[in-house]
C-alpha cells in the first residue's frame, strides 16, 4: 500500500503482528460467513472476528511511517511495536520502533502513551519465526480462556432461561387445577415472587506501493497489506 500525504489507508493489525487492509479483512470475514464461501480463509483461525484486528495509526514523514519517539523509519527492516490501547494520550499513533522500548524505556513509552501492559498490550509487528511460535502459543492460550469464559457465560444464560420456562410452565398448570377461582387468586397473592424469574512474511515488504491496476479477482486475494 501506499501512502499519501499525511493520509494513510485504514489498516488492522492480528495478534501475530500481520497487517491488512482493513476494507480487505473484513470482506474476508463476510465471505467467511457466506454459506456458499467455498474459498480458503486467508485470515487464519486466531482471527476470529473484528474484535482480533487492532487499528494501526503509523506517525508519517516525508511520506514515511515514522517513529514518534525516535525519529526512525519504519520500513519493515527494524522491530516495530503496536501499542494495542483503547485510551491513549497520544491519540493519532500507536506504532513505535524496538528501539525506543529498548533505548528510552518503558517510563519513557508510558508516558507518552499512558499506562501499558507489555505482555498483552504491545504487539511486534512481522516478528522473527522465532518470536512468531511464542506468540502463537501465547495466543492460542489467551483465546482458549476467552472461549471457556464465553461459554460458560452462555451455558449461565440457558440455565437462567430454562429456570423461568420451567416457572412459566408451572404457572399455566396452577391456572388449569380444578381449584375454585376465589381459591386460585388468594393462593397467587400470598405466593413469593421467584427469584429466577427474571428474565503471516507479510510486513518484509511492508511499505511497498500498491498496484492500482489489479483486477476485480486480485483485488480479493490481495488481503494481506504488505504484499
Amino acid at each position: 500500500f501506499a501512502f499519501d500525504g499525511t493520509n494513510q489507508p485504514a489498516i488492522v493489525a492480528c495478534p501475530y503482528g500481520r497487517l491488512y487492509l482493513k476494507e480487505a479483512a473484513l470482506e474476508a470475514l463476510l465471505r467467511r460467513k457466506s454459506e456458499d464461501n467455498t474459498e480458503e480463509d486467508a485470515l487464519g483461525s486466531h482471527i476470529r472476528g473484528m474484535k482480533d484486528l487492532k487499528n494501526v495509526f503509523f506517525e508519517l514523514k516525508d511520506n514515511q511511517p515514522t517513529c514518534p519517539m525516535t525519529g526512525l523509519e519504519l520500513n519493515g527492516t527494524r522491530p516495530a511495536f503496536l501499542i494495542d490501547m483503547k485510551t491513549s494520550k497520544n491519540k493519532g499513533t500507536n506504532v513505535i520502533a524496538g528501539r525506543a522500548i529498548r533505548e528510552m524505556g518503558m517510563a519513557a513509552v508510558q508516558s507518552v502513551y499512558g499506562t501499558i501492559d507489555p505482555k498483552t498490550q504491545l504487539i511486534q509487528l512481522a516478528p522473527p519465526p522465532a518470536k512468531l511460535e511464542e506468540v502463537n502459543k501465547e495466543v492460542q492460550k489467551r483465546q482458549a480462556k476467552e472461549e471457556a469464559k464465553s461459554n460458560k457465560k452462555k451455558k449461565n444464560k440457558q440455565k437462567k432461561r430454562k429456570h423461568g420456562d420451567d416457572d412459566g410452565e408451572e404457572k399455566k398448570k396452577n391456572k388449569k387445577s380444578p381449584s375454585s377461582s376465589v381459591v386460585a387468586q388468594s393462593s397467587s397473592k400470598q405466593a413469593p415472587s421467584n427469584p429466577n424469574s427474571k428474565p503471516n512474511s507479510v510486513v518484509s515488504s511492508l511499505f511497498t506501493t500498491s498496484d492500482a491496476q489489479l483486477s476485480e479477482k486480485e483485488k480479493k486475494n490481495r488481503l494481506f497489506a504488505g504484499r
